[in-house]
Order: C-alpha cells, then sequence, then structure tokens
C-alpha cells in the first residue's frame, strides 16, 4: 500500500514539475498576456555540409504537403525538408562549372525563389546572373543583362526576388554616376539608388519603378535610400511594400497605383517624424526604431511586423551595437483589415527568422552560441479558448 501511495505523489510532485516548467517557458517566451501558446518545437538536424543559420528559406507547400526549403552554400545545393516528419527529404545539387554551372554561391548577397517544384530561381551575387533551375539543378534560362543597368539585388531578408504572372520582380540598387540615367516608368531619372526590378520572361524586357510614397519627399534622403522590403498576399492578390524606417505600407498589385495603408505598431509612440538629417550614421542606426517586413500569415489571415526599438539616445554607450539588449524587440499583430490586435515583446528568440505552417508560427529559437548541429525553430498558435 505505501508502495503505490508512493508511486501517486511521485507522480503528482512530477506533474506539478512539468507545469511550472511550462509557465516557466511561456512567462519567459513573455506569452502571458498575449492570444497566443508555444504548440511544439522543431529541431532541425544540421549535417557538416549545412549552413546553420541559412537566411535564405523558403515555406511552400503543394498537394497538402509543406516544406521547408533552403539556400545552402557550404555545399552548394537547394535543401527540402518536410514539415510533416520534420526531415531533410530531398536535395539539389548546384553545380559550380560546367554546362550547369552556376558558379560560387554566397548566400549572404544570393536570392532564390522557388516557383514550383520544378522551376527554381537563384541570383548568384558572385556573378550577378540570375538561374531558372529544374528539379535535376539544370539550367531552365539564364538572366546576364542586370550589368548593363548597373542593377544589383541586395537586402537581408527572403523576400528579394520573386516571379508571377511572367514576371520577375528583384529588389536591389542601380549604381550611377553624375552623368548616367535610367528609364523609370517612361521617364529618364538620375541619381536613383533603391528600386524594383520588373522583368517580363517572354520578351526579356526591363523597367523599373520606384514605390515611395509622397511623404518621403519631406525626409532625409539616407531614409529615403534604404531598401523595400516586399510580401504577397495570395487571398487579395496584393503585394505589401514597406520601408525600414517608416511605419506606413503600401498596397498594390501592379506597382503602378500605389495607396498608402496607415500602418503604425500599437503601444510605442512613432519617432520617424522627428528625424532629424542624418549626420551620425552610427547613432542614427542604434536609436532608430526600425521596422521589418509585413509578413503575411494566410493560415490565421494576420499581418504580422517585425519591430525593433532604438536605443534611448541618453542610453547609448560607446560600446554599444546592434545587437545591444538595450534595443527591445517586438512582434506586432494585426487583422485582415490592419486593426491592430496585440504586440509581443520577445527575448531569446531570432524574431527575424520566422515562416507560416498551417500548425503555426515558426520563430528560431536562441542564438549563434546554440548548439551547431540543431537549428530550432518554436511553433506558436492561437490559444484555444
Amino acid at each position: 500500500m505505501i508502495k503505490y501511495i508512493l508511486y501517486f505523489l511521485s507522480f503528482l510532485i512530477l506533474s506539478s514539475c512539468q507545469s511550472n516548467n511550462s509557465n516557466t517557458l511561456e512567462s519567459h517566451l513573455g506569452l502571458d498576456n498575449i492570444p497566443l501558446e508555444l504548440f511544439g518545437q522543431w529541431d532541425m538536424e544540421i549535417d557538416s555540409v549545412t549552413a546553420k543559420h541559412a537566411i535564405k528559406y523558403q515555406y511552400y507547400i503543394e498537394d497538402g504537403k509543406e516544406y521547408y526549403i533552403s539556400l545552402n552554400h557550404f555545399e552548394p545545393s537547394i535543401q527540402f525538408y518536410s514539415l510533416d516528419s520534420f526531415s531533410i527529404v530531398d536535395k539539389i545539387m548546384l553545380d559550380v562549372a560546367g554546362p550547369s554551372g552556376i558558379g560560387n554561391v554566397l548566400v549572404t548577397h544570393s536570392f532564390f525563389y522557388v516557383e514550383n517544384l520544378n522551376s527554381f530561381w537563384l541570383y548568384n551575387y558572385a556573378n550577378h546572373k540570375i538561374f531558372n533551375l529544374n528539379r535535376n539543378g539544370e539550367i531552365l534560362k539564364v538572366i546576364s543583362t542586370l550589368e548593363s543597368f548597373n542593377f544589383v539585388p541586395e537586402g537581408y531578408h527572403n523576400k528579394n526576388l520573386w516571379v508571377k504572372n511572367g514576371y520577375l520582380y528583384a529588389i536591389g540598387n542601380i549604381i550611377y554616376n553624375d552623368n548616367s540615367s535610367i528609364l523609370l516608368q517612361g521617364k529618364n531619372v538620375d541619381n536613383l539608388v533603391n528600386t524594383i526590378m520588373v522583368y517580363e520572361l517572354s520578351t526579356d524586357s526591363v523597367t523599373f519603378t520606384f514605390p515611395h510614397p509622397d511623404i518621403f519627399k519631406s525626409k532625409p534622403i539616407s531614409v529615403q535610400d534604404f531598401l523595400y522590403y516586399v510580401d504577397y498576399n495570395v487571398n487579395t492578390g496584393k503585394y505589401l511594400i514597406s520601408f525600414p524606417f517608416f511605419s506606413d505600407i503600401l498596397v498594390t498589385s501592379d506597382f503602378k497605383n500605389l495607396s498608402p495603408v496607415p500602418f503604425g505598431k500599437t503601444g510605442v509612440p512613432d519617432l520617424f517624424e522627428t528625424y532629424p538629417i542624418i549626420t551620425d550614421q552610427r547613432a542614427f542606426y542604434l536609436t532608430a526604431d526600425r521596422y521589418t517586413a509585413v509578413y503575411y500569415d494566410p493560415y490565421r489571415e494576420w499581418y504580422i511586423r517585425l519591430f525593433k526599438a532604438g536605443i534611448p539616445q541618453n542610453q547609448l554607450k560607446q560600446e554599444d551595437n546592434i545587437l545591444s539588449p538595450k534595443s527591445k524587440k517586438y512582434i506586432l499583430i494585426f487583422d485582415k483589415y490592419f486593426n491592430p490586435l496585440f504586440e509581443w515583446e520577445v527575448t531569446n528568440l531570432r524574431y527575424w527568422d520566422i515562416f507560416f505552417g498551417e500548425k503555426g508560427i515558426y520563430i528560431g529559437e536562441g542564438g549563434e552560441d546554440n548548439d551547431e548541429d540543431v537549428k530550432t525553430y518554436l511553433i506558436f498558435s492561437p490559444k484555444t479558448q
């Protein structure tokens, strides 16, 4: 009898510890007062020829099967992970030389886009060419005219290159000099820096669009020149164009009819209007509030925007950098009508490493010092009533 009582007491203690651990984790992740809960996690096993912190990947779903598809530069390849089995299921080896050679791939400045499971587009920074590859890694098309326009795709997020309805779009910079000009929406424009290239695949014709809102005319030129972020709402067919230091977004279906949509964050005053002409670039980067892309989550019909608060000017020290813990990070959640739902201050999460699947919102856990053999994503879903 005593043995069964001890078993029962042990069970109660273990259950209590598990509950406390769960509650502690929920609190540690800042979930106490927001309508999200931890659904699960994916420990992606990393082999010796895979870059753990690959920043170029894409979520893709076909026939009900969910994939995490990433560009690996350690062993030049495109890797397919199943989000059902959480394991690698396929790999496309990329030839560096030969008839199907694309050159060495530098992943931090190269971008790729999954059009479908037999068509992959890859911009290689090493040779400034865009390649269209099939499932066997064979080259279907090469776009090699970028240098003739002095155009260089740029940026540090996943949405720099995409293909829709016979057009390839790329975000980047025009490298220019005082004597050069380019054709922008039918007009010659001098000294253009940041733009979106629109490449018609059937005719190989190129135009550039410059989707800055009128309000930017009153802003410092250094702010105007920052790169765009672009995402696509699969339910409405609209593109969402946003800017690192500007709270509004632009919504368009064709990059010609641009309409600004108010998209301020909740709870924190918008300091953008007070920015002076930039003279101290370091202080500006560290003290300015910074937005990232507006992401559309088609499963929950939410818009999600990442926000990094600047370090207060009176707390700025010489040793501070962009990783300073003084700079708070938030995930801002809006409904499908852009109404704010809640904001979530996040810690110990790679909040920029985010994508959306049927199970929930996947966010990278931890920092660079975590286990090199595992990359972990925590999966968050709306709390059940």
